[in-house]
């Protein structure tokens, strides 16, 4: 309760310990990481502008309903936007099992959304201006609590914007005819 009203979050003793298990690793192999917005993750390199769990709001192009993203971190460089997402979890972190993680759990979808919304708000990247970047950081919940950073290849940010744009029509489709079938 004391934690609350101080605008802290409780953690148990055994999370609070796994998290900074997990933050000692994070900062370890993120630090010489070659991406610098990675390594800016960790060292405070001011690597252009950042915003942290930013939500992004546009209307769609397909029917002009609002659509809301909420991005884990957000940089923004002269010539180049990037947006990277964070990720546990309870299997390897190891690089070919994350990119078998991504299209089993619809992170492909995830990247075609966020950078359909990106690209709204930033139209500079559709005009071949700037560049749009999306990473995935991936950790393991248990020892030792390895990272791999990743990004989907072409044809899977392909699928993925597909993806992204047959579940708007879809929305449309829905809204417009007022008809919600179940399953």
């Amino acid at each position: 309760i004391e934690a609350h009203k101080t605008g802290a979050i409780p953690l148990l003793k055994e999370d609070y310990e796994l998290l900074m298990d997990m933050m000692n690793v994070a900062k370890r192999e993120l630090s010489v990481h070659e991406e610098s917005v990675v390594r800016a993750l960790v060292t405070g390199e001011q690597i252009g502008e950042y915003y942290n769990e930013i939500t992004a709001c546009w209307q769609d192009a397909v029917g002009g309903h609002w659509c809301r993203a909420r991005i884990d971190r957000l940089v923004i460089e002269p010539k180049r936007i990037t947006v990277i997402d964070y990720k546990t979890t309870e299997m390897s972190a190891a690089p070919d099992t994350v990119q078998k993680a991504i299209y089993n759990n619809d992170y492909e979808l995830q990247d075609g959304f966020y950078r359909r919304g990106i690209r709204q708000l930033f139209p500079e990247i559709d005009r071949h201006e700037i560049e749009l970047d999306f990473l995935f950081v991936v950790q393991e919940q248990k020892a030792p609590h390895e990272i791999t950073v990743a990004r989907l290849d072409v044809p899977g940010r392909q699928i993925g914007e597909k993806k992204a744009s047959a579940a708007i029509r879809l929305w449309d489709h829905h809204i417009t005819t007022n008809e919600w079938p179940g399953y």
